[in-house]
């Protein structure tokens, strides 16, 4: 246990203390709490303490991990003192990495035919050798980085778990021990040790890149599984609606600068892949740092150059053109209606992207209005704790037509005392076209008075 004159009933002396304490509210109780663990689990893993039982393992590893998906943005702090460049949260995920070298302690690392068949698949081969165990930290984290790269394209199953399962083992393997330079071949990421010329360690921006990964993986993918679908959904077409009418009118807004800097600003914030933000900012870690100043150190300037040419001066049916961006673009042209309509963001009351879930995730499962989700490289609708899809497809179109259909149907057209029939009617209603012309059978001559 760590010495502190600080007096507390709730230090952490066992396993079984640190499953029974529940982990300190303030941030002193907070600090003692993971220090105490850590100090637990170097014994256990040094021998002057017996090794818990592999269901207790499981439980604590639960227990940290579920309280780092909800606490990391509280956590991700830089930690006082000597200790440059960590944070709290990197704290709380080396132990988590110790729970799982205990879990797996002894066992051999490999990748299953279905691993390598999903692998295949979604084109995420990015080394030489197919067994783990070879692999060198530059093989690992271009790994994890292609993973990244694909992440939204992704099918969500056991086969993605099982390889992200392996990531977090071969995590713990290369940051809870020193190795050999030819095994930690990338020079920016490791520390020389003293008195061992070959030898070298993690640097604490190498362990700030995997728990980034670690975080954003493991969030998205558990609020993917969170929730379970409706049955029988049903929807209008979007063909049967008036969607291109309604959007077509909505190109004025191209007119004005300030709307097309909203859509590069919310393309950066969607462009960047999870993780990386906190790779580029760590040299100002503390600092809030926006996400085209991230962009710019992470991914080719010549396409970040072409994208912000193509939204400031193209035309809105050149703009979409290009599929990556098509349904962002649409989605601010629908919250700038709302702003002008309404006086209202649709992107703050109606929309949530997967990456603030954790956020609102309290409000989202008390909302009494439809909610629009974008998970996975799509748009579904949310409603009382179920996911909707519409049965055509996941664009925002899609979405959009679903959620009117939604508001209509089971709240009586109305969301926060405002009332949203006659964009109802615009959207969902057939316009019945009228044929006002006639025939005039023959001739007449007009003659002045």
């Amino acid at each position: 246990m760590f010495k502190t004159p600080y007096k507390s009933i709730y230090r952490v002396h066992s396993v079984e203390e640190a499953l029974q304490f529940d982990i300190g509210e303030g941030k002193t109780d907070m600090l003692l709490y993971f220090v105490d663990l850590y100090d637990v689990l170097l014994s256990v893993r040094s021998g002057l303490m017996d090794k818990p039982s592999l269901h207790q393992i499981l439980e604590l590893r639960m227990k940290c991990t579920e309280y780092l998906l909800e606490h990391y943005h509280t956590l991700y702090r830089p930690i006082p003192g000597v200790l440059l460049g960590w944070t709290t949260s990197l704290l709380l995920f080396v132990i988590i990495l110790h729970l799982i070298h205990l879990q797996y302690d002894g066992s051999n690392m490999y990748l299953s035919d279905k691993n390598k068949e999903y692998i295949k698949q979604h084109r995420l081969r990015i080394y030489t050798f197919p067994d783990p165990e070879e692999w060198c930290f530059a093989t690992f984290i271009s790994f994890m980085d292609v993973i990244a790269f694909r992440w939204k394209k992704l099918t969500p199953n056991e086969q993605l778990n099982e390889i992200l399962e392996l990531c977090w083992r071969l995590t713990s393997h290369f940051v809870l021990s020193m190795h050999s330079k030819l095994i930690l071949n990338v020079e920016s990421f490791r520390e020389s040790i003293k008195g061992k010329p070959d030898h070298a360690r993690l640097s604490e921006k190498a362990m700030i890149m995997c728990m980034s990964r670690f975080y954003w993986f493991m969030s998205t993918f558990n609020y993917m599984r969170r929730w379970k679908k409706a049955s029988s959904v049903y929807a209008p077409t979007v063909e049967t609606c008036n969607w291109d009418k309604f959007i077509v009118r909505e190109k004025r807004h191209f007119i004005t600068r300030r709307f097309r800097d909203n859509i590069l600003t919310v393309l950066f914030d969607k462009i960047i892949l999870y993780g990386d933000k906190e790779i580029a900012s760590h040299n100002q870690l503390g600092e809030d740092v926006s996400s085209m100043t991230c962009l710019y150190q992470r991914a080719p300037a010549g396409q970040l150059n072409k994208l912000q040419k193509m939204i400031t001066y193209d035309e809105y049916e050149d703009i979409i053109k290009y599929k990556p961006i098509k349904d962002w673009v649409h989605l601010i042209m629908l919250n700038q209606h709302f702003v002008s309509n309404f006086n209202i963001k649709f992107i703050s009351f109606f929309f949530i992207s997967e990456e603030r879930l954790y956020k609102h995730i309290k409000a989202i499962e008390r909302s009494v209005v439809p909610l629009i989700f974008y998970r996975f490289n799509g748009f579904d609708c949310f409603y009382e704790g179920k996911i909707y899809q519409h049965p055509d497809g996941r664009s925002i179109e899609h979405a959009f037509v679903l959620w009117c259909y939604l508001l209509r149907s089971k709240c009586n057209s109305r969301a926060f005392s405002m009332d949203f029939s006659p964009l109802l009617s615009t959207i969902l209603d057939i316009e019945e076209e009228v044929d006002n012309s006639r025939n005039i059978d023959g001739m007449f001559e007009l003659e002045d008075d």
